[in-house]
């Protein structure tokens, strides 16, 4: 099954090098999304040209120049999502594998039109710019927003709005949304933007979508202003939570802060950081804490749930191998997107969060926490450049004290076990049999500062 795909510059524009990503943005692996195109004809006006595929299967040379190119988009897949499904009554995109650039072209904005047969509905972030029964056109600021914006024409497609701080939210589900209660996702979503928008006080986004892919599989992907997830057509909101709070808290955490080498994206080749235990895993650990904060699950869930995680974790011999620097840093030498040397980021780094919140808010005297440096880092790049590889160590360091640093390098540098009873002391807490609970022996103030946590402290 395919799609056609045209993409054409503007009226006295050519170029001579047309490229397809390697990558797909939050799906560390090399796919090489060249190869999922067949077909491929270059033309200038209304002459066809010839082109020269190199040894880079992403690129083509063009010999003159073209202004528009054609080619059929194959159905694809990363970890996390589809490039491309298409059946009778349907069509998913997710750009990486269905969209390429003209050398020299991606800054400029991008023209979306979907053709379509009359009865289609069609779920999107974009800005919509016409309509009518056949095709709808969209724009987008620049080749990285086009492609970091899926969308679902459907036939069956069923959609819900609600409002939090004023921005409108949509969730749409397809694929198989039958019998799916749409309020009960809404609501669960509403609570992910409200945990985000008392964290940080402003939503980024004008709008923002909740795609739900009922029966396709698994899975979820971040995007700029929307999020695709796979789910079993009989999961229900409560059971989603967890992947949907992980998934929007990524509109912030990643798609605004995010380290250097995450945007402007180079999709030619590897972009490595030793960051991304920062990215996902501690996205994992604020979609656990905003849960919690927004009664989503209670605070004793919480608890459960960190100290399953810790016990899990180092059951296992690989917290001995690998560091969450190097976890992320050299997870493109692997496949899955999930880590290097058998340590997920996503775990690990979910741990750290942990260490790093409860270290800041003992330092603190329960003043601060991780949130300061969350707030932090989405202010110093939202918009602009990203975040210096040592820019978390210093920010911690800012908010808990010295002891930070040696604790950051523990938790981050070395491949050893998370140093967590010292941790749990300094907030009143203790890691008994298995679970976190009071520390009987702790001072009045120590104690104080581990009931509180995992609720925000100080700004809020």
């Amino acid at each position: 099954r395919q799609a056609k795909v045209t993409v054409k510059l503007a009226p006295g524009e050519f170029s001579s090098e047309f490229r397809m990503p390697a990558w797909a943005p939050g799906d560390y692996e090399i796919f090489n999304y060249g190869k999922s195109i067949t077909g491929v004809r270059f033309f200038f006006g209304n002459r066809e040209v010839q082109a020269s595929r190199t040894e880079d299967p992403n690129l083509w040379l063009i010999d003159g120049g073209a202004d528009r190119v054609e080619y059929l988009a194959n159905e694809s897949r990363g970890n996390f999502s589809p490039n491309l499904r298409v059946t009778q009554v349907e069509m998913f995109v997710s750009g990486p594998g269905v969209f390429g650039w003209f050398k020299d072209q991606a800054d400029q904005v991008q023209t979306l039109n979907i053709v379509h047969e009359e009865g289609m509905k069609i779920a999107i972030a974009l800005q919509q710019k016409a309509t009518s029964p056949k095709v709808d056109v969209f724009t987008a600021k620049n080749y990285d927003v086009l492609i970091d914006s899926p969308f679902a024409v459907s036939r069956n497609l069923r959609t819900k709005d609600f409002q939090v701080a004023g921005k409108r939210h949509v969730v749409a589900a397809f694929n198989q949304p039958e019998g799916v209660d749409l309020d009960s996702f809404a609501a669960v979503c509403s609570k992910a933007a409200e945990g985000a928008f008392a964290l940080f006080g402003e939503l980024p986004y004008d709008s923002y979508w909740f795609l739900f892919d009922f029966g396709g599989g698994g899975g979820g992907l971040e995007h700029l202003d929307s999020t695709k997830i796979g789910l079993n057509p009989r999961a229900t909101a409560q059971q989603s939570a967890g992947i949907i709070f992980h998934e929007y808290f990524h509109a912030f955490n990643v798609k605004r802060i995010r380290s250097k080498p995450l945007g402007p994206f180079d999709y030619t080749k590897p972009a490595i950081t030793g960051a991304i235990w920062w990215l996902e895993g501690v996205t994992d650990y604020y979609a656990d804490v905003l849960s919690a904060r927004t009664s989503v699950e209670t605070r004793d869930d919480f608890l459960r749930s960190m100290a399953g995680t810790f016990n899990a974790f180092h059951r296992s011999n690989g917290f001995a191998r690998t560091s969450a620097d190097d976890s992320s840093r050299r997870v493109w030498e692997t496949s899955g997107s999930n880590g290097f040397g058998g340590v997920s980021y996503y775990t690990k780094g979910k741990l750290v969060g942990m260490a790093l919140d409860l270290a800041i808010r003992g330092g603190s005297e329960g003043q601060k926490s991780l949130d300061d440096v969350m707030r932090d880092l989405y202010t110093e790049t939202k918009g602009k450049e990203g975040f210096s590889e040592t820019r978390i160590r210093e920010l911690c360091i800012k908010y808990g004290g010295e002891k930070l640093g040696p604790i950051y390098d523990v938790c981050v540098l070395q491949a050893v076990r998370i140093p967590i009873e010292g941790i749990l002391t300094g907030v009143g807490l203790a890691l008994v049999d298995g679970a976190i609970t009071a520390d009987p022996n702790a001072t009045q103030s120590a104690s104080q500062i581990g009931r509180v946590w995992p609720m925000a402290v100080g700004k809020s």
